[in-house]
Formats: C-alpha cells, structure tokens, sequence
C-alpha cells in the first residue's frame, strides 16, 4: 500500500515537472531555464526536484527517451516488408500516441525544441527501416540510404505540420496519407 502511494507521487512529480518544462521551452531556450522556475510553475522543492533529476537537460532527456522508446516499441513489432493493412496499424498507432503525447511531441519537433531529439527520431526510423527495406530488396545500398532519408524525413516532415497544424486530421487519415504518399509518391493524387 505504501508503495503504491509512493510510486503515484512519483509519477505525479513527474508528470508536473515534465508539463512545467514544455511550458517554459515554450517561452525560452532551455538553457535559460531555471531549476527554481520549474519547481515553482510545478508546486514543488528544489530538493523534490533533485531526487529525480540532475538538472534540466537530464529532465529533458528522459521526456526524450521515454518518448522514442514507445515509438521503438511499435515499430519494432512491424516487418516493414508486409502488407498494407499491418503497415496502416503500426503507423497509425504513431500517429496515435504523437496526437495522446502532443503537448511533448509537438514542441521537440518544433524548432523551439531539441535539434537533437529530431536526429534520434530520425535514427530511430532509419535503424527499423533501412535494414528491412534492404533485405527484402536487391537494391544497392547507397540507393537505399536515399530511400529511407526521403521517406524519414518526409514523414517527420508531414508529423510536423500535422502538430502544427492543430491535428485537424485523425491519425488515421495521417496514416492512410503518409502510407499513401509513401508507396505512390505525386501519382496517388492525379
């Protein structure tokens, strides 16, 4: 019982101190964000604060990892090689968990977030994608890296402006979209 309460104040510090860092990146670069002005905007000491963080890069990072380790989660039960139908569940689980998690996501891939994190999404994709495109294919490698960093970054891309835009699209017609775009290029449209 008393861990249980324990482990709830935990993830609720958590929680409060993540929702008071996107709030002040919001407003200003990381780097001029004080450990004293996310305790305040989360109700909490400084001393709560350092139980769970070094300091505001380490909170940052975790948002981050906790973030591509969903994303690696979902994409690592896709073979990339299969049908349309299992490739429209695993992206639109993505786009899912981005519209659940839009407060984080959409700041980290906007251009007042972590340059860095867009590099690990963008590694996250390639490191799933490229070796499976590769083996099911006879297509030389160089060939290939531009394939998967037109389809990344193309993909990243249309995230960004889906978030920017206010998600007006459900996740599953960003689904169908990316993976129509994706398999048709400009032809699925004429």
């Amino acid at each position: 019982m008393h861990a249980d309460r324990s482990d709830r104040r935990t993830r609720y510090t958590q929680m409060v101190l993540k929702k008071s860092l996107i709030e002040w990146m919001e407003q200003k670069p990381l780097a001029k964000i004080t450990i004293k002005e996310l305790c305040e905007r989360a109700d909490i000491n400084r001393c709560t604060f350092y139980a769970h963080y070094r300091d505001q890069y380490d909170l940052l990072q975790q948002i981050e990892d906790e973030i591509i380790s969903e994303i690696r989660e979902r994409l690592s039960a896709f073979d990339f090689r299969a049908d349309i139908g299992e490739a429209f569940q695993v992206v639109e689980q993505i786009f899912q968990y981005i519209a659940d998690n839009r407060d984080f996501c959409s700041l980290l891939l906007s251009e007042k977030g972590d340059f860095s994190f867009q590099k690990r999404v963008t590694a996250l994709f390639q490191e799933q994608y490229a070796q499976q495109w590769q083996a099911s294919r006879s297509t030389d490698p160089e060939t290939v890296e531009y394939l998967y960093r037109y389809v990344i970054t193309g993909s990243i891309g249309i995230l960004q402006n889906w978030l920017k835009s206010g998600m007006r699209k459900s996740p599953g017609e960003m689904a169908g979209l990316l993976l129509r775009l994706t398999n048709q290029g400009l032809a699925a449209f004429s």
